[in-house]
């Protein structure tokens, strides 16, 4: 018996055919895919492509240059939506964030992964920002080296990062990790990026200030901590940023300016807001103590040290200070009271027993005045104070 033979009807051979083009297409965007994310995956570990600078590892750019020009050819319609997305990361990585941002945008009109589309986008208007038009090879301004100034790409870039859920709380979390581990810059750029995110709070612009300030790099945290105070329309918190400011102002412009701290203080404590850091108004009274005291107006000192003290009873340089300002009024039976209470809060302060010593120096009191000279000597032998202190001891004429 002849067997019938079976003939595919000429439409399933027609969709085969049709099908081809599509499967290649397929297999260059996983291609494409693949590449891209190797590359960022050992560039930037655990990173997203817009957050760093763009690469400059020749085979890096080499190897995004071909993913680039295959996804290019790949037709970008709905089908193959994630070429856009693809093309996003890849300019990014290869500093051209306007381009990356059109390409998000792209692919967040057919994209159902809308927060992982913002989020990118944000970082992408980042590097926009930072990149200020120049060439990529002129891109050396990291994330964490300053605000972004262009009001409008500020707006652009929390709006995106709002839309992804993205906190100022999550970006200051961010920031402390980063800081724990004394990766400064990444610590930076992510207080920057709560900045931009949340710029009427307070807090990104005092972890900013304070960060700053464990650098020493007085200038930038002066400048963080005007801008703060412009931002901020709310009051929680804004008194911290004043304290910190006049601090700055009292203890480490060039030259000092007292005058601008007193009034930097005055309106801290009139807000009287300190919820990021309530230790830190026991402080504004203290330091308003120390700019009367450098103008010798000890009883004007002795009433902001009391303040200071009714809210930090403990507070050791608040204690020294009145101690001596009280000595100056003539009290000296409070003053060496005073000091002595800081004593018991921290006995290896050596700074203690050079008060002890110019107080018995004071009083006539040379050989009690030499004990303590000795004794702060053996707590910090680089002591100017008690080594200037004794060589003065043993120039006194005998008796």
């Amino acid at each position: 018996m002849r067997r019938k033979r079976i003939y595919f009807p000429s439409i399933i051979l027609i969709f085969i055919i049709g099908l081809s083009p599509m499967i290649f297409r397929q297999i260059n965007l996983t291609h494409a895919g693949d590449m891209i994310n190797s590359i960022l995956v050992t560039a930037q570990p655990g990173s997203i492509a817009c957050a760093s600078p763009p690469l400059k590892d020749k085979i890096s750019l080499s190897q995004l240059g071909e993913a680039v020009d295959i996804l290019q050819h790949i037709h970008q319609g709905s089908l193959f939506p994630q070429v856009n997305l693809l093309l996003g990361r890849a300019y990014c990585l290869l500093g051209n964030p306007g381009k990356a941002v059109q390409s998000y945008k792209d692919y967040l009109q057919v994209s159902s992964q809308k927060t992982i589309t913002h989020l990118e986008l944000g970082f992408a208007y980042e590097q926009l920002c930072l990149l200020d038009g120049q060439p990529q090879a002129e891109y050396l301004i990291s994330p964490g080296s300053h605000i972004c100034q262009d009001e409008k790409l500020r707006w652009d870039i929390a709006s995106e990062w709002q839309q992804a859920a993205l906190l100022q709380s999550d970006m200051i979390q961010l920031g402390n990790e980063a800081e724990n581990i004394n990766n400064t810059e990444e610590a930076l750029a992510w207080y920057y990026r709560a900045a931009i995110i949340s710029p009427q709070h307070t807090q990104p612009w005092f972890v900013l200030a304070q960060l700053y300030q464990t650098m020493k790099d007085w200038s930038n945290a002066y400048s963080i901590l005007q801008m703060g105070i412009h931002e901020n329309n709310q009051s929680q918190g804004l008194s911290n940023l004043y304290f910190q400011l006049g601090i700055i102002q009292q203890f480490h412009l060039v030259p000092a300016d007292p005058a601008a701290a007193k009034l930097a203080y005055h309106a801290a404590l009139l807000i009287d807001d300190y919820s990021l850091a309530p230790w830190q108004k026991a402080s504004t009274y203290h330091n308003l103590g120390l700019l009367f005291a450098w103008k010798n107006q000890w009883l004007l000192a002795v009433n902001e040290y009391d303040k200071g003290l009714s809210l930090l009873p403990n507070d050791y340089w608040s204690l020294v200070d009145m101690s001596k300002a009280l000595w100056h009024l003539g009290i000296k039976e409070r003053a060496y009271k005073m000091i002595f209470h800081a004593l018991e809060i921290d006995s290896n302060n050596y700074f203690s027993y050079i008060v002890l010593a110019q107080f018995s120096k004071d009083d006539k009191n040379l050989d009690r005045a030499r004990e303590y000279y000795e004794k702060a000597l053996e707590i910090y032998p680089q002591s100017t104070e008690a080594l200037n202190g004794l060589l003065g001891l043993s120039l006194q004429p005998q008796k």
